[in-house]
């Protein structure tokens, strides 16, 4: 497990490998969520290789309860691909957000 200070927050990074099965595990957490990715390459059972976020019960903006999404590790890279796209910078000037 190792721990990583960001300004004044900690992420919480954990990293765990097993040789015997090839499954690997992944996971982050920030003040509102928690992500993991598990992936175990000699199985091919349905959700050994998934994506989780979920979000903390509670924070200072917000007040819900938990709330958790899963996703094949094929749904997570397409999201990955349509965020990178959507949110890199932008060449016109023009655009303003408010």
């Amino acid at each position: 497990m190792v721990e990583v200070k960001n300004g004044s927050r900690s992420n919480l990074l954990t990293n765990t490998r097993e040789k015997n099965n090839m499954s690997y595990t992944k996971s982050k957490s920030t003040k509102r969520f928690n992500f993991e990715i598990s992936r175990n390459d000699t199985s091919h059972q349905a959700g050994s290789n998934a994506v989780t976020i979920s979000t903390n019960p509670s924070s200072d903006r917000y007040s819900t309860g938990t709330s958790t999404m899963r996703m094949t590790v094929k749904e997570a890279r397409a999201l990955n691909l349509f965020l990178t796209n959507e949110l890199a910078p932008s060449t016109d000037d023009s655009i303003v957000v408010s």
